[in-house]
């Protein structure tokens, strides 16, 4: 079975046109993955754990 690499635009000036981007890479992973297709997405595996790390050095400032 072959690796699907998910390609979607995440950066803006807007913070919330990137969490609805975010967001879609999500779905559209999700999609994938639902129809058995084996999938990575840089956005949607790796955006939430920098977020969360971004907040745990926040805390620890």
């Amino acid at each position: 079975m072959t690796l699907a690499y998910l390609a979607t635009p995440y950066n803006h000036e807007k913070r919330p046109v990137m969490e609805d981007r975010k967001l879609a890479a999500l779905d559209a992973a999700g999609r994938l993955l639902a129809a058995g297709q084996r999938v990575f997405s840089p956005i949607a595996h790796n955006v939430a754990i920098i977020v969360r790390g971004e907040r745990h050095e926040g805390n620890r400032r």
